[in-house]
């Protein structure tokens, strides 16, 4: 009997081992897949920080852009950042990179080809995009006289900069800049994207020709032509080809539309890891920004803006006035120019939207002699649209 019961207390004993072994094995196999997890995490994690920073690392940085303001305080305030289309054709040396880009000034200096400022705001998610044309004449900032907005940039991003907040009384916070060779590789990286042709068009300054009508892929080197158009004509419903004499402005209106289309493909790619690693790569070597972006910057607007759509986005256009002293030259069309650039300012009510606009080259003008480049007042069919 007592054997009976040392028997049974054994094997209860021994029960009881294997079964805390069992115990300690699981909880051993999940502390070791825990650690495992936290590796992968860890190198995941590490992974990433290191190709973000190699990534940013490899972004032109403009050093020294003294004239910029300093992001404001409240991360729920509004901020503006300066994005600029350079002119510059420096590089261009062979007959193909002639034909493609066009022959450079004899002086090589940038011109400012395209001077948008988009305002951001993290609260409501609008982004206002203002266009102001390059041939507007401003008040250049460091008493340098006057001078086209556009040409100003020959002097650098800074006076530009300077010049803009000094006329317009924006504070610019940041800065983006693009060349040619930088947008056709970009366009390139992210894939061709597309526009609906209602009308044929061509333009024989930038090689530009599309002929045949409805939604169409456009490559890189087409977007940049369709950019870049000044001289553009198109096919009437009589067959008569028309110049379109709205020239800059309705080449402001086609790289409005351009924004929108690039806008699009980006967020229809944005959970593709590849598809994201050629819009990056093309981005980080072909774009310019100020030293005083952070990657934490870019990493929240990337994922802050990943769901906006285009009805968030606005954009405007400076009206201005081309009967102007100085012949066919532009100049700010007064009252209208500060009710535009109040619009911009419509997520605020700073004080200094009382008097928004300095210049003094800004001229007051008939309704009728303002050339203000929206749909209602210009409707500009020829132009592409969204598909």
């Amino acid at each position: 009997m007592k054997n009976k019961i040392t028997n049974a207390q054994s094997q209860k004993r021994n029960s009881t081992d294997n079964l805390n072994r069992s115990k300690l094995k699981k909880l051993l196999n999940i502390r070791n897949l825990i650690i495992l997890l936290l590796i992968f995490v860890i190198s995941i994690s590490g992974f990433l920080y290191w190709f973000i920073n190699n990534k940013f690392d490899q972004i032109n940085k403009v050093n020294n852009l003294t004239s910029l303001v300093a992001m404001p305080s409240n991360p729920s305030a509004p901020f503006n950042i300066l994005i600029v289309g350079s002119d510059s054709r420096a590089f261009v040396k062979s007959k193909s990179q002639i034909k493609l880009y066009g022959t450079p000034p004899k002086d090589v200096k940038p011109v400012a080809d395209t001077i948008m400022i988009a305002r951001i705001n993290p609260v409501t998610d609008q982004i206002t995009i203002l266009s102001i044309p390059r041939d507007t004449y401003v008040t250049v900032a460091d008493n340098r006289g006057v001078d086209r907005i556009g040409d100003v940039f020959n002097y650098g991003p800074n006076l530009l900069i300077s010049t803009i907040e000094q006329d317009f009384n924006i504070p610019i916070n940041h800065y983006i800049q693009a060349d040619f060779s930088g947008l056709v590789s970009f366009f390139g990286k992210l894939g061709t994207i597309k526009l609906d042709f209602r009308y044929k068009i061509k333009d024989t300054y930038t090689n530009f020709n599309v002929s045949k009508l409805g939604c169409q892929a456009l490559s890189g080197i087409q977007v940049l032509e369709l950019a870049r158009s000044r001289h553009l004509y198109y096919l009437n419903n009589q067959g008569n080809w028309i110049y379109d004499t709205m020239s800059d402005w309705s080449r402001i209106r086609r790289q409005q539309v351009i924004l929108e289309a690039i806008f699009e493909s980006i967020k229809s790619q944005i959970t593709n890891p590849f598809s994201i690693d050629q819009i990056v790569n093309g981005l980080t070597s072909n774009f310019s920004i100020d030293s005083n972006f952070n990657v934490g910057e870019l990493i929240d607007m990337a994922y802050h803006y990943r769901n906006v759509s285009l009805n968030n986005i606005h954009f405007l256009v400076l009206p201005t006035t081309d009967f102007g002293r100085y012949g066919t030259t532009l100049f700010v069309a007064e009252p209208y120019a500060n009710s535009t650039l109040n619009k911009l300012y419509n997520d605020s009510s700073n004080s200094d939207l009382k008097s928004i606009f300095k210049t003094t080259l800004g001229e007051v003008v008939p309704f009728n002699e303002v050339i203000f480049d929206n749909s209602s007042t210009s409707p500009e069919p020829w132009n592409p649209i969204l598909c």
